[in-house]
């Protein structure tokens, strides 16, 4: 994917950005980090990720924080949470119940 532009994008649970809801909780230098990985991620560089479970990569951060998000497709990455390594296992199971909700209702097989 290196140098191959990719969408961002974000999933909603109940109409409501979990993703969104996490970044505005941040302080303005957390999410100035948060702004300037999403830019590298929108050019094609993921730097620190791993591949998770069904189709869902968390991106990591020096500083702790996760994103986790979901590949819809090859260019489309939906954005499902945040959050930090202190929580990491409950939020990558809350994210793969998230995801796997929303490939069932959708029909997308991952």
């Amino acid at each position: 994917m290196e140098g191959q532009t990719i969408r961002i994008g974000e999933l909603n649970v109940d109409g409501k950005s979990l993703f969104d809801r996490w970044y505005r909780k941040l302080d303005r230098s957390k999410q100035f980090e948060v702004d300037a990985r999403m830019e590298r991620v929108r050019l094609g560089n993921l730097g620190l990720h791993r591949n998770l479970r069904y189709g869902i990569v968390e991106l990591k951060f020096e500083s702790g924080l996760r994103i986790y998000g979901g590949w819809e497709g090859k260019m489309l990455l939906l954005l499902i949470l945040g959050g930090d390594k202190k929580g990491q296992q409950a939020d990558i199971n809350f994210a793969e119940e998230i995801w796997l909700s929303y490939t069932k209702s959708t029909g997308s097989r991952k």
